[in-house]
């Protein structure tokens, strides 16, 4: 593609914003372009070089698909007769699209052009063309027997749908673990200047099959017209005993290609991979954090921020599952037995009355499992809460399990009652949970087909043994500030805690023989204090 093209046909610039922009000229070079009649080089190795994250495969597709936009772009300035511009586009995919890629040369018009269909599709491509394109040109690629590839291990490896997903899903994933840039100020020349302070980078994250499996599932859902309010599961309508765990799904490439991006988990991890690597810039992530956190583009902070029951797949799925008015910024723990102490009075404590808050169990099978809940946890021997609230597991495989609005039994809170069981329930009827933790903390049971979530046993039977439980607060219970309850004093603490009124005390001559001996926070404490970034995964 040359100075062969129309003088009379020139193609602005796309209308990316100027945080895009920047990290596009990151990429691809700094030279001046106008048009798309200008030929400005960009190398191959240097595309592959700025793309950490993306897998050998995903760049060389890039590569071709552009290197085919070059092509009809000079088809297209050549004026060819229709007829025969058709059959030379039906040819292009068997032209130079190989496994191997040399240090080439491509146009930054026709790198710009491609990059924008991937990373935001316009008007001018309601149907996501580009974007099928470029699974097609992989699939092409790779999938023929003559081009399969060894893996680590050595084996031939056969590239199905599977493959494609789980290197978007990795790719995606270490994006979206990677700690955000912070803006901090410095002093320079007697003037206060802020810099983007850049976050360290990320390791490369491998995803398991078991969020390969569950965004195959959701696909093969719309791809058979399912009904997509029910829960994403192997078969309703399967005995329990004749599920396999894990068992793989097999998709067609026709078939994903024309269903996937009516996937809202497939079209959210192409949306962190694509518009992570190409235009979301440090400085954009620094300044707009909060609106870049809420499209899912990165993880809610964890604070401390570490999980020793969630993996990065696992926060990814039940974020993108919870309803967007709960979103926030960061996750607190409330509970979590290991440092908590295992014990119901505590628990209780520690979760009654704070907000909307997620719930996970291990039980002593290795089954990871439990509930989102959009109301504050109460005390009292009945039902409530609303349709917010869904059902998860988390191992061995992932489901969501949305409210089916049958009934409201969405949450239970009990203790100390005779006539009531006494726990913490979500979903069912009364000692028929979809998921419930007895107060003797030590045991716990799902039973059956919950009516109100729709979910099979969330630990594959009816009775469990607790081995471990967190609890995260997802957003805050909103409160009166001008009403002073006793949840409210507790979480003040004591009057060691309240400098004003200690002032107060010793001012009138009482001495305060406590206040040296008052326990200090230790370097764990401090250290999520004052860590400047949230560590990778």
């Amino acid at each position: 593609m040359g100075n062969s093209q129309s003088q009379d046909s020139v193609y602005s610039m796309p209308k990316f914003n100027e945080n895009e922009y920047q990290q596009l000229k990151s990429i691809i070079g700094e030279a001046e372009q106008t048009s798309m009649n200008d030929f400005i080089p960009v190398s191959t190795d240097l595309l592959k070089e700025k793309l950490p994250y993306f897998t050998e495969r995903f760049k060389v597709t890039l590569i071709n698909l552009t290197k085919e936009e070059e092509k009809l772009l000079n088809i297209k300035y050549k004026n060819i007769k229709k007829s025969k511009k058709k059959a030379l586009e039906k040819s292009l995919s068997a032209v130079s699209l190989t496994f191997e890629t040399k240090n080439e040369i491509l146009s930054r018009s026709s790198l710009i052009r491609i990059i924008e269909g991937l990373c935001k599709p316009t008007e001018d491509d309601p149907d996501r063309k580009i974007r099928k394109r470029f699974i097609q040109l992989y699939a092409s690629t790779f999938s023929n027997d003559k081009e399969q590839q060894t893996n680590e291990e050595g084996e031939k490896e056969i590239v199905t749908t599977n493959t494609f997903i789980k290197e978007l899903a990795s790719t995606a994933l270490t994006y979206y673990v990677a700690a955000v840039p912070k803006i901090k100020k410095v002093e320079k020349d007697d003037q206060e200047q802020e810099i983007i302070k850049e976050a360290p980078a990320p390791k490369f994250l491998k995803v398991s099959e078991r969020i390969v499996n569950f965004i195959l599932r959701d696909i093969k859902k719309v791809s058979v017209k399912e009904d997509l309010s029910k829960p994403v599961n192997f078969d309703d309508n399967e005995d329990e005993e004749s599920t396999k765990v894990n068992e793989p799904i097999i998709l067609s490439w026709e078939d994903f290609i024309k269903y996937c991006f009516e996937s809202s988990p497939f079209s959210l991890l192409w949306e962190i991979a694509f518009c992570s690597a190409f235009i979301t810039t440090s400085e954009f992530k620094a300044r707009n954090f909060k609106n870049y956190r809420l499209k899912s583009m990165t993880k809610p902070r964890l604070n401390p921020n570490r999980s020793r029951l969630l993996t990065p797949e696992d926060l990814f799925i039940i974020d993108l599952s919870i309803p967007s008015f709960h979103l926030s910024e960061g996750w607190n723990q409330l509970y979590d037995s290991s440092s908590s102490g295992e014990n119901w009075t505590v628990f209780s404590n520690c979760i009654e009355d704070q907000g909307s808050t997620i719930v996970i169990v291990r039980d002593k099978n290795d089954n990871v499992f439990g509930g989102f809940a959009s109301h504050e946890w109460e005390l009292k021997p009945k039902f409530y809460g609303d349709n917010r609230s869904f059902l998860f597991t988390l191992r061995p495989e992932i489901n969501i399990y949305k409210a089916t609005e049958i009934n409201d039994h969405y949450q239970y809170f009990n203790d100390q009652s005779k006539s009531f069981p006494n726990g913490l329930g979500m979903g069912g009827q009364l000692d028929y949970f979809g998921f419930f933790i007895s107060s003797d903390f030590q045991n716990g049971h799902s039973k059956g087909v919950s009516t109100t979530y729709n979910n099979s046993s969330l630990c594959g039977q009816n009775d469990f043994k607790l081995d471990a439980v967190e609890v995260w607060l997802v957003k805050e219970k909103e409160r009166d500030d001008r009403l002073i309850d006793d949840k409210k004093l507790k979480q003040q603490g004591s009057i060691m805690d309240r400098m004003e009124d200690m002032t107060f005390l010793e001012m009138s001559g009482v001495k305060m023989y406590s206040k040296d001996i008052k326990k200090q926070p230790n370097a764990d404490d401090e250290y999520w204090k004052d860590s400047e970034f949230d560590s990778n995964y």
